[in-house]
C-alpha cells in the first residue's frame, strides 16, 4: 500500500497506526527533518526510520538541506513502487527525496515539487539554529517546473510542501509572526503552476492542518491510502 502524510519534523509515532511490509510506501510532504542538523544526530534518526520494513519518499519542506548540497546523497533513477529520478544514500536507500518533475509512483503519474520559506526564518537565525538560504525555489528552477508541467499532460497527483497562494490556509497562520516580513514568493508561483497542471489531486503539508478545498488535500497529522487511478 502506499500511505500519504504530513510534516513529521523528527516524531514518527504516528506510522505505528499502520501495519506495514517492505511493499509499502509513505509519502511524507515536506519537513521530516532528517536533513536538519547535519550533524550525527541526523543519521540516528535515519536509523529509526530504516527500522521500518517500508520505504520513504519525502517532498523536500523548508526544515530541511536540500540533498543535492550534502555529499552522501547522489541523484539514481529507480523503478518499483517509485520509478522516476531520487536522491539517495548508499546506507539508506529506502530513504527516498523526491526531485522536480514527472515521477510514478504505484502506476499513477505524478508531479512533485519542493521547498517553502520558513515563516521561523528570523527566528531560527536569532537563536542560531539551522536555516537553509536555498530553502525555496530559485527563478530558475520556477522557470524550469512551468516547463515541465507544461510538458507533462494530464497527471494523477501533484505533491508539494507548500501550496498555491489563492488556497492557503490563513486560519492557520502564527500569532506573534510579522507576517509583513512572511515571503509568499512559493504560493503565488504554485498559482500559475496550478492552473499550467491539468491534475487530479494535489496533496501538501506546510500548514500544520488536516484540510481539504477543491482539488487540494492539506496534509498534518492523518494519514490516508494513495489509491491506483483507473486509465
Amino acid at each position: 500500500m502506499i500511505y500519504v502524510t504530513g510534516d513529521t519534523h523528527r516524531e514518527f509515532s504516528r506510522f505505528g497506526r499502520l501495519d506495514l511490509t517492505e511493499d509499502d510506501l509513505i509519502i511524507v510532504l515536506g519537513d521530516v527533518c532528517i536533513n536538519y542538523y547535519l550533524d550525527s544526530s541526523d543519521d540516528s534518526v535515519k536509523k529509526k526510520l530504516n527500522k521500518y520494513p517500508c520505504r520513504f519518499f519525502f517532498v523536500r519542506g523548508n526544515h530541511e538541506e536540500r540533498p543535492e548540497n550534502i555529499s552522501s546523497y547522489s541523484l539514481n533513477h529507480v523503478e518499483g513502487i517509485v520509478t522516476g529520478e531520487v536522491f539517495t544514500e548508499k546506507k539508506y536507500p529506502k530513504l527516498m527525496f523526491a526531485t522536480e518533475g514527472l515521477c510514478e509512483i504505484g502506476g499513477n503519474r505524478c508531479f512533485v515539487t519542493n521547498g517553502a520559506y520558513s515563516v521561523d526564518k528570523y527566528y531560527r537565525l536569532e537563536k542560531g539554529y539551522s536555516w537553509f538560504p536555498d530553502e525555496e525555489l530559485t527563478d530558475a528552477e520556477m522557470a524550469e517546473t512551468l516547463a515541465k508541467a507544461e510538458q507533462a499532460g494530464k497527471v494523477d497527483y501533484v505533491f508539494s510542501h507548500t501550496c498555491p497562494e489563492k488556497y492557503m490556509p490563513r486560519f492557520m497562520f502564527l500569532d506573534g509572526i510579522d507576517k509583513s516580513k512572511v515571503s509568499h514568493r512559493m504560493e503565488i508561483f504554485y498559482d500559475q503552476l496550478e492552473e499550467t497542471l491539468d491534475y487530479g489531486r494535489w496533496w501538501c503539508g506546510h500548514f500544520h492542518t488536516d484540510w481539504s478545498i477543491d482539488k487540494m488535500r492539506f496534509m498534518y497529522y492523518d494519514i490516508l491510502e494513495l489509491k491506483k487511478v483507473s486509465t
